[in-house]
C-alpha cells in the first residue's frame, strides 16, 4: 500500500527501510532520495518503523524535519 502520496513511498518500502536498521522517519525519506511535503503519513510511517521493535514512536512525527 502506499503510505505516502506525495513522495511515493509504500509500506514495503518503509519494513525493508525498518529491517536494514532505520528508526527514523526522515531516513526513510533519505532512503528514498525523497524529501517529506504535506506531512500527512509521518504518522503512519512511524508506526511502521515502531511495529516490530516495540518501541514508544510518540516522539518520531519530529523526525522528518
Amino acid at each position: 500500500m502506499i503510505v505516502c502520496l506525495c513522495a511515493g513511498i509504500s509500506d514495503r518500502d518503509i519494513r525493508a527501510a525498518a529491517a536494514a536498521g532505520t528508526r527514523r522517519c526522515a531516513d526513510v525519506f533519505r532512503a528514498k532520495d525523497r524529501q517529506p511535503r504535506c506531512g500527512s503519513c509521518i504518522d503512519l510511517i512511524c508506526d511502521i518503523l515502531g511495529e516490530n521493535d516495540g518501541r514508544d514512536t510518540a516522539g518520531c512525527s519530529g523526525g522528518c524535519g
